[in-house]
């Protein structure tokens, strides 16, 4: 749990740092670290394999834009390996950035000297990512209809439709330890959290005022307010999934029903977020105004250090009692029987 927390840090900064620079890299380090629905996943749902899936995000989207960057082909086995990864950490979080992944492909494609090149280079990537991780998706795919998956994931509780947020819950809501349930019903929170939202409408209108100064006919580049833009129009995509009002997408994408629930995408928008808080500290401009504003804002941000704490704790729970046989066998196996053969 702890190496997913430090090492996501350490890929959000990589990422932003490679864009806009050391300063915007910290930013957008620490916001990452500290978004609401990273605390969720650690200390509510108790979710490793998504909370380690925040690793591989940034890294894919790092070494991408290094493939852009550089056209060397070894970030085409780099980039193949850190998307191997994320589907075997977490293929329901691979799916769907998968869907997302493409507009940003499209933007460096636009702007980049050798787009055709640039293509292929990216095909290869995923080419190769499918291939390093077959041994897990193969099976997973084609003999899912000899299990009751679809029984448990598809139906009843596990319906997706019963899971959408509504939007006044992802601005703020009460953090409780309970469930997702429909309607307005849930324990939890799913909020994305004010100063993630607050700095990315910031960091827009920074980059739109940059648009309009500039000439008519100006170029997509990587450090152009163009790419503020996108990670926005990334950031406004993936928060809209989680509401009802990209039902018909849901209905449309069959395999998105496999989520079980839409404020996974959640993660998406604690990854772009993170990201555009970077980009307001680039755009800022002013090294004197970029350190007073960097210094207020992690001030600001310390206040989520409150939700990351579990909600009791069990001083007499050894590893012993929990790894016990008898534990495993009747009481852990019966929590998630998803992949047991059908009858």
């Amino acid at each position: 749990f702890f190496s997913g927390v430090f090492f996501s840090g350490v890929a959000m900064y990589m990422f932003v740092k490679e864009l806009w620079g050391r300063a915007a890299g910290v930013m957008s380090s620490l916001f990452y670290l500290l978004v609401p629905y990273r605390a969720l996943d650690l200390y509510v749902r108790g979710a490793l394999a998504e909370s380690l899936s925040f690793v591989w995000l940034p890294l894919i989207l790092w070494s991408i834009y290094k493939l852009y960057e550089t056209q060397k082909s070894i970030y085409i086995f780099i980039t193949s390996i850190f998307l191997a990864l994320l589907m075997i950490t977490h293929n329901l979080i691979f799916l769907p950035f998968m869907l997302l992944l493409p507009i940003y492909l499209l933007y460096l494609t636009v702007s980049s000297e050798k787009p055709k090149q640039f293509i292929v280079y990216c095909l290869w990537s995923i080419v190769y990512g499918f291939l390093l991780s077959a041994f897990f998706w193969i099976p997973a795919f084609f003999e899912k209809n000899y299990t009751i998956v679809d029984k448990m994931l598809l139906q009843n509780l596990a319906d997706f439709r019963i899971h959408f947020v509504y939007p006044q819950q992802l601005w703020n809501w009460t953090w409780g330890f309970g469930g997702s349930a429909r309607g307005l019903a849930d324990g939890i929170s799913f909020k994305i959290g004010k100063l993630h939202i607050i700095l990315s409408v910031f960091s827009l209108a920074f980059a739109l005022i940059q648009m309009m100064k500039q000439n008519k006919h100006f170029k997509f580049t990587a450090h152009s307010p163009q790419l503020t833009v996108l990670f926005f129009l990334l950031f406004v995509i993936s928060a809209f999934m989680t509401t009802f009002y990209f039902l018909a997408i849901w209905e449309t994408i069959k395999p998105l029903a496999y989520l079980q629930f839409p404020w996974r995408f959640l993660t998406f928008t604690a990854l772009f977020s993170s990201v555009l808080s970077g980009a307001f500290i680039y755009l800022l401009r002013l090294p004197i105004l970029r350190l007073t504003v960097s210094v207020l804002l992690i001030f600001l941000l310390l206040a989520n250090l409150k939700l990351f704490k579990p909600q009791n704790y069990r001083p007499s729970l050894t590893d012993e009692k929990a790894t016990a046989h008898e534990v495993i066998s009747w009481d852990v196996s019966k929590t998630s029987f998803e992949y047991i053969p059908k009858g």
